[in-house]
């Protein structure tokens, strides 16, 4: 896959992440980037378990730029590097809607199992920069996912404290994907609730329904949602 090399990648959390948020005296505190199931703050309460009262609580609502959703072969929500942006008027380009929460180190690692991270594999470089002929080292080895940081724009702050203490208006957050599995597949029918669950969710708290209708419903039919208590297809 060719990408610009003026898309700069980390795998380092962002220090206002800690520093600024009042929250935590741990370190390694992250805002994390849900686009998929994890839209829905209920399945993110189920799954983190140890400080569900912060990570499971919507922070903000955010769009990452130049990029594209999907569903991938494997039947889940991915989001592909486009480079696209506006640049003329009445053309926003790609863009990925999405809500932040503010993960601590051991709500993320849970999260990390469920994302199908390889543990194994070996860790990327920091700070890494993808050329445009080349393929960029990664860490996926044999998981679901990568962990990479990107540059989100906020949209709407739904935690005052932290629209206060960070003042910003661009973050840089976590980011789950999947840099195997690019091409557009069909959804797998348990998936189908669970990201209805997370649209209609997401969207009573300000993610864009037109984005919505634009991206998500070419895969995802409404009308169906996740059983109580359904954090996926095991559970």
């Amino acid at each position: 896959m060719s990408v610009s090399t003026s898309e700069t990648f980390t795998r380092q959390p962002p220090l206002s992440s800690s520093s600024a948020s009042g929250h935590s005296n741990r370190p390694y505190d992250t805002l994390y980037f849900a686009y998929g199931s994890s839209l829905s703050h209920t399945q993110m309460a189920l799954r983190c378990k140890c400080t569900p009262e912060r990570s499971a609580v919507p922070t903000a609502i955010a769009r990452l730029h130049g990029w594209k959703w999907i569903i991938c072969e494997r039947g889940c929500a991915n989001v592909v590097y486009t480079g696209k942006v506006g640049e003329k008027p009445g053309y926003s380009g790609d863009e990925v809607w999405g809500v932040l929460y503010v993960m601590s180190a051991e709500d993320e690692k849970i999260l990390d199992g469920f994302e199908g991270l390889d543990w194994a594999a070996p860790k990327a470089v920091n700070d890494l920069i993808w050329v445009s002929q080349g393929a960029r080292p990664t860490e996926q080895g044999n998981g679901r996912h990568n962990k990479v940081y990107l540059d989100v724009k906020i949209a709407e702050w739904k935690d005052k404290q932290w629209a206060q203490q960070l003042g910003e208006q661009r973050v840089r957050v976590l980011v789950y994907i999947d840099e195997r599995d690019v091409e557009e597949g069909t959804i797998r029918p348990e998936y189908v609730g669970r990201m209805n669950r997370g649209i209609r969710e997401s969207v009573a708290l300000g993610l864009s329904e037109q984005w919505v209708a634009q991206a998500m419903r070419r895969w995802v039919m409404p009308g169906i949602e996740a059983r109580q208590g359904q954090v996926d297809k095991h559970g």
